[in-house]
């Protein structure tokens, strides 16, 4: 549709050339082009900026032992060989081989799905084992939920086994949303429309005995008429205001033209874990004295019971 409207700023300029008239319809065209870039452009570099700010609360201190110093470091600074102390609480950055454990416990749900928290240790593996059993091993984006660890850095970045993941899907070809896939559609058909209303036209102007020039000219001023100039515009402010009513309830879109797939969207398939849920166990009823106790029913005496058990 852009294109076609820079097709149309062209034609029309040529038009008024010829025809000495003001360039008003061209500069138009124009500028409805330059606003709806710049809507987008703007819309997008937001979400981007707020990606980043995510990004950088997100950013964490490490506890890495180098020169025989224990040290801070950011988590992007980490390196291969760097010897990396774990407590409860921290946040996995770097794929590793533990070398010392004392009763550690990582939750690896956002690698491998399973919730149960799973206890490693430092012992060697003799066969090659698949990554969820890889008891003496700590992959990045996992999180350590109970004791203490030390480990060796292997991998870092995209080459760590959530790096791989992350770049399977780097790999995928974007494909069209469903409005870009009608907008295409009703581009290709208005281009064929103008094109046979211009051939008709010229036709028909001819047999008038009107002249080529002016049978070409006026042939083209029916097709830049029939340009709807407006359209990316509209589409581009709605989406615009869309990203602005999703960012109200906290959620940022990052491409403008993902607003209208949400709105298309009728299933979504995701992990629960850590996503919809927080993997954390919540009391709701207590069979108690042969009847059910709802957990805002409780009275004290109960709960005391129940602690004692």
């Amino acid at each position: 549709m852009i294109l076609i409207l820079f097709v149309a700023a062209i034609i029309s300029f040529v038009v008024a050339y010829f025809n000495r008239e003001s360039y008003l319809d061209s500069i138009i065209i124009l500028l409805i082009v330059f606003i709806n870039a710049l809507l987008g452009y703007l819309e997008e570099r937001k979400a981007d900026k707020a990606i980043e700010a995510l990004k950088k609360m997100q950013s964490t201190k490490v506890k890495v032992r180098r020169n025989k110093l224990i040290k801070y470091v950011d988590s992007k600074k980490i390196v291969k060989g760097d010897i990396v102390l774990l407590e409860a609480g921290d946040r996995i950055s770097a794929d590793g081989r533990l070398i010392d454990t004392n009763i550690l416990k990582i939750d690896e749900s956002s690698l491998t799905g399973e919730s149960d928290a799973v206890i490693k240790d430092a012992k060697v593996i003799e066969k090659e084992t698949i990554l969820s059993e890889r008891k003496n091993m700590v992959y990045a984006g996992t999180n350590v939920v109970y004791g203490k660890g030390l480990y060796v850095v292997t991998q870092t970045g995209m080459n760590t086994e959530i790096g791989a993941i992350a770049k399977s899907l780097d790999e995928e070809k974007p494909e069209l949303t469903p409005l870009q896939k009608r907008i295409n559609g009703i581009s290709k058909v208005l281009t064929i429309i103008i094109s046979i209303v211009i051939l008709i036209m010229f036709i028909v102007s001819i047999f008038k005995n009107m002249s080529i020039t002016e049978a070409l000219l006026l042939a083209i001023s029916l097709a830049v008429a029939a340009i709807p100039e407006g359209l990316p515009a509209v589409i581009t402010i709605i989406l615009s205001l869309g990203m602005t009513s999703l960012a109200k309830k906290k959620a940022i879109v990052r491409k403008m033209s993902s607003v209208e797939t949400l709105g298309n969207t009728e299933i979504i398939c995701t992990d629960k874990t850590g996503t919809i849920t927080q993997n954390k166990m919540t009391l709701k009823e207590i069979y108690f004295d042969h009847k059910v106790i709802n957990s805002d029913e409780l009275m004290e005496e109960n709960l005391f019971f129940i602690i004692w058990l």
